[in-house]
C-alpha cells in the first residue's frame, strides 16, 4: 500500500455522528460503519482485513497506544483522545472508548468538543518530543506527572473526566427522543457523581481536623496525667479524666484511619462507577445512532445491536452492584461518627466530672483548671468534623440511592 503523507488538514464530521469498529485479539479490522469508512476515506474492503494502524497518525504518541493495549488486553475498558489520520494524509480527532467484546474489541468514537480536549494536542506534543527523544518508558512518566499537576490522581481519573465531558457536550446536541430519555438519566447520574467530588472533599478536611485534633489532645491529656499526680490521692477523679481522654484519643484516631482507607475505596468504587455508567450512556447512544444508520442503507445488522445491547447491560449491571458496595461503605460512615459523637458526650460528663472535683482538692484547679478547658474545647472542636461526616456520609447515601433509579430508568430507555 502507497504511504501516506500527513496533511494540515481536518477531516469534518459532525458532533451527532459516531463510528465504530471491531477488530480481532491482534488489533485486525473485523467491522465498522459507514461513519467510519467515509471519514478515513479508506473503502470498505480497504479497511476490512488490515491492521487498525492504518488510521494511526504520525502525532501520535507511542505510550497512548501502549496504555491502552495494556489497559484492554487486561480485560478492562479504556477511553482515549486520538488523533487519526485519513487516506488523503487529512487529521481527525476523536475521544475513542474500547471495550474488550468476544472476539476482540470493539472501539466507539466520537468527536471531541469539551474545554478538556483544547489542551490535549499541546500536552500530545510534549510526550511525543519527550518519547522520541527519551523512549517510551520516560513518555508515559511525563504524561503521568503533565495530568498529575494537571490536578488527576492518574490516567483513570482523566479519563473519567474526558469521557463524562465529552458525553455532556454531545448530549447536547441531540435529538433522537430514545436516545434522549436515557441520556436523561445518565446526566443526573453524572450531577451526582460531581456532587460526591464535593462531599468527599469536605470529608478529608473533616479527617485531617480531627486528626490535628487528636495530636493536641495527647499532648494535653499527658500533660493534665502528670499535673495530677503531683496533687496526690485526693486528684484521683482527675487522673482518670486524663487517662480517659488519652485513651479515647488513641482509638478515635485509629477509626479515623480506617475512615481514610474506607473513604479511599469508595472514591476509586465511584470513579469506577462514573466511567462505567458514561460507558453504558455512550453504547445507548451508539445503539440509538446505529440503528438509524442501517435504517437509513436498508440494512438490518440485528446482531451487531443485540451485542451493543449486551455490552451496555452489562456495564450497567456492573455499575449497579459497585454503588451496593458503596452505599454499604457509606452506611459506616454515618453510624460510626454518630457512635463516635455519642463517646464525646460521655467525655463531656466525665471532665464535668473532673471539674466538680478540682472544685473541692486544694490548687486542683490552678494546676488542671486551663486543662479542662482545653478538654471543653477540644469536644466542641471535634463535634463539627463528626457532624460534618454524618451529614455528608447520609447525603451521599441519598445520592447513591438516586443514582441506582436512574440507572434503571437508563436501561428502560
Amino acid at each position: 500500500m502507497k504511504k501516506i503523507i500527513p496533511v494540515d488538514s481536518e477531516r469534518e464530521f459532525g458532533i451527532h455522528e459516531m463510528f465504530f469498529s471491531t477488530t480481532d485479539y491482534k488489533g485486525v479490522i473485523t467491522s465498522g460503519n459507514e461513519i467510519f469508512e467515509r471519514v478515513s476515506g479508506h473503502s470498505h474492503e480497504t479497511l476490512i482485513g488490515a491492521p487498525h494502524n492504518i488510521i494511526r497518525h504520525p502525532d501520535m504518541p507511542k505510550v497512548v497506544f501502549k496504555l491502552l493495549w495494556d489497559t484492554i488486553q487486561s480485560g478492562k475498558s479504556i477511553s482515549a483522545y486520538v488523533k487519526n489520520m485519513a487516506a488523503d494524509g487529512a487529521y481527525y480527532w476523536v475521544l475513542a472508548t474500547v471495550f474488550p467484546i468476544n472476539g476482540g474489541y470493539l472501539s466507539v468514537r466520537i468527536k471531541p468538543t469539551s474545554a478538556l480536549f483544547k489542551n490535549v494536542p499541546g500536552i500530545y506534543a510534549q510526550v511525543l518530543e519527550d518519547e522520541k527523544k527519551n523512549g517510551v518508558e520516560s513518555s508515559g512518566k511525563l504524561l503521568l506527572k503533565i495530568l498529575s499537576d494537571a490536578g488527576f490522581s492518574g490516567y483513570d481519573s482523566f479519563m473519567n473526566r474526558a469521557l463524562v465531558l465529552e458525553i455532556k457536550e454531545r448530549s447536547r446536541g441531540l435529538v433522537d427522543a430514545t436516545a434522549k430519555f436515557a441520556d436523561r438519566a445518565f446526566l443526573r447520574i453524572f450531577e451526582k457523581l460531581e456532587s460526591f467530588a464535593e462531599l468527599s472533599k469536605i470529608l478529608t478536611a473533616s479527617f485531617q481536623q480531627m486528626k490535628l485534633s487528636f495530636q493536641g489532645l495527647r499532648a494535653l491529656s499527658l500533660n493534665m496525667s502528670l499535673s495530677a499526680c503531683h496533687l496526690g490521692k485526693t486528684a484521683n477523679t482527675l487522673a482518670v479524666v486524663a487517662d480517659s481522654f488519652q485513651k479515647f484519643s488513641l482509638d478515635t484516631e485509629q477509626e479515623v484511619a480506617k475512615f481514610q482507607n474506607i473513604l479511599q475505596e469508595v472514591r476509586m468504587s465511584l470513579r469506577a462507577s462514573e466511567f462505567k455508567s458514561a460507558s453504558a450512556c455512550l453504547q445507548h447512544q451508539m445503539i440509538a445512532f446505529f440503528e438509524t444508520e442501517t435504517k437509513a442503507l436498508g440494512d438490518s445488522s440485528n446482531d451487531r445491536t443485540k451485542q451493543l445491547h449486551d455490552l451496555s447491560s452489562t456495564l450497567i449491571r456492573e455499575c449497579r452492584k459497585m454503588l451496593e458496595q458503596t452505599h454499604d461503605m457509606l452506611a459506616t460512615f454515618a453510624v460510626a461518627a454518630n457512635t463516635t459523637e455519642a463517646s464525646i458526650t460521655a467525655l463531656e460528663i466525665v471532665r464535668q466530672t473532673g471539674k466538680v472535683e478540682a472544685a473541692q482538692v486544694i490548687g486542683a484547679m490552678e494546676a488542671v483548671g486551663p486543662y479542662l478547658v482545653d478538654l471543653q474545647k477540644f469536644t466542641k472542636t471535634l463535634r463539627m468534623p463528626l457532624r460534618k461526616i454524618a451529614e455528608s456520609s447520609e447525603a451521599l447515601i441519598g445520592d447513591v440511592e438516586i443514582i441506582q433509579e436512574n440507572l434503571d430508568f437508563a436501561q428502560a430507555g
